[in-house]
């Protein structure tokens, strides 16, 4: 509609929706009542005709103002809570629903909680169409949650939240705020509401062992002087703290059979592998010992390695014994610890072994050129055992020394004598003859222990002994009682 009224001298034109007034002179009373009465009606006329609004308003299904998860657990089953949201729409244009979690969530370190840990699902609203379907991400940025009807009805929608708590969560308590948005599609209005956001990701310091890894350490059978495999254990660290942990190892038990015998404090070995590289092989302290230290919390994973080196003189048995091994945390406190059990046999040894110390076969005694004097050689009997019986070793010739022909030699012509041994103690007389048959020769400690000992013989040759070469057997046996 248009009006359009002119007055000479002065004029008013009202076109549409726009107005203008100009003015040269004043004018009399009658003209200036006719134009305000003129712009007035055209002002009316040119006013938008919707008066259109949605209201929103948030409700936490289980009670409080704050949408709170509470104490989550690292690993855990997700933790959810809800939010009810009553879109109330007085006219009918269309409407849209938005979510921003602004800054996200952070904790008190200043860690900002990870990507695809707060999920949303819409569960409810059915007038108009949720802009999204399953689990939703909740992102710091603008997501479009929901659109209306075409004619702006209104919904109610039942938004489920829940915490996917994974394993290496950092700890700590997450605080931040969800806003709603809701614009009018037809006149742009928009109406937020904002709720805070509370969840609290509990510590987790400990050991981990990796599904069917070792429980216990099996070192198997291992010989006096011999070293054991080596048995590796793998070991993973929990550790969402972020701070500095170390490993501690101790033994509870040294390593020690039923008969009461025990391995020495220096048998048991091990080394620690992890991205700070390998050490050497040392023996397990028997003290408290740190073996691992991460200032930074960031280490993942480490293998530890065990073998036993074992002395000469083992004792026979099955050893058993144990090893602890503790997580300290940030603060200086134990976090998490294992009870390792360490295990071994040591089988029974006990032989006997006759050498001649020039490496000689046999012992050859040759007349001097003389025709008569003494001859000597030496012998070594090494007896190795680890079965903790006394014993004793017999020895003797077979028979007399003789030549092919008949003749002996007489029994006092080879003689011997026991050299003082290390342990234990001779049982004949020096340069007693070498009996036929067998007869003790050496006594052990009542541990019996292993030894090696000499024994010196002496040949006198009768003068009127015949040439030729006369020969027998020394045999050697062994009597444990």
């Amino acid at each position: 509609m248009r009006y359009r009224q002119e007055v000479q001298g002065s004029g008013l034109r009202a076109q549409g929706n726009s107005v203008n007034v100009f003015t040269q002179s004043p004018q009399p009373p009658a003209l200036s009542q006719l134009r305000v009465a003129v712009v007035t009606a055209a002002m009316l006329l040119g006013a938008a005709p919707a008066w259109a609004s949605v209201t929103l308003s948030v409700r936490v299904v289980r009670g409080g103002f704050d949408l709170d998860f509470g104490r989550v657990e690292p690993g855990q089953a997700a933790n959810t809570e809800e939010l009810e949201l009553t879109l109330s729409s007085t006219g009918t244009a269309q409407y849209r629903l938005y979510q921003e979690a602004r800054g996200f969530l952070v904790n008190e370190r200043g860690l900002r909680l990870p990507d695809g840990v707060l999920l949303l699902q819409i569960s409810r609203g059915m007038a108009g169409s949720p802009t999204t379907g399953g689990m939703l991400p909740v992102t710091d940025t603008p997501q479009e949650l929901y659109v209306s009807s075409s004619s702006g009805s209104s919904d109610t929608l039942l938004l489920v939240y829940s915490v996917a708590a994974k394993p290496d969560l950092p700890a700590g308590t997450y605080r931040g705020v969800l806003r709603f948005t809701v614009e009018s599609q037809d006149t742009g209005a928009i109406v937020t509401h904002t709720i805070n956001v509370r969840l609290s990701v509990a510590e987790i310091v400990q050991l981990e062992p990796p599904a069917g890894g070792v429980s216990r350490l099996l070192l198997g059978s291992v010989g006096p002087g011999e070293r054991s495999e080596t048995v590796a254990l793998p070991i993973a660290f929990r550790n969402n703290a972020a701070g500095a942990v170390s490993l501690l190892q101790e033994p509870v038990d040294g390593l020690s059979s039923p008969e009461g015998a025990s391995l020495p404090p220096d048998a048991l070995m091990f080394t620690v592998s992890s991205a700070q590289g390998s050490p050497a092989w040392r023996p397990v302290a028997n003290h408290p010992e740190r073996v691992l230290e991460d200032p930074r919390g960031e280490l993942r994973q480490c293998t530890l390695s065990y073998a036993a080196s074992l002395p000469m003189d083992q004792r026979a048995g099955r050893y058993r014994g144990m090893v602890r091994l503790r997580l300290i945390g940030p603060e200086g406190s134990t976090k998490d610890e294992w009870l390792l059990p360490v295990e071994l046999e040591v089988p029974e040894v006990f032989t006997v072994s006759v050498s001649i110390p020039d490496g000689a076969e046999a012992m050859h005694f040759s007349r001097p050129a003389s025709g008569s004097g003494v001859v000597q050689h030496t012998m070594k009997i090494t007896v190795t055992t680890n079965m903790g019986k006394p014993y004793q070793v017999l020895g003797g010739l077979d028979h007399p020394l003789v030549l092919p022909t008949g003749e002996a030699l007489p029994a006092a012509a080879l003689s011997w004598s026991v050299a003082e041994p290390s342990r234990g103690k001779p049982l004949i007389a020096p340069e007693s003859p070498v009996a036929i048959g067998l007869e003790p020769v050496y006594q052990s400690d009542s541990s019996g222990s292993s030894v090696a000992f000499l024994l010196h013989y002496r040949m006198d040759i009768p003068l009127d002994a015949r040439n030729g070469v006369y020969a027998g057997q020394i045999h050697f046996s062994v009597t444990m009682f």
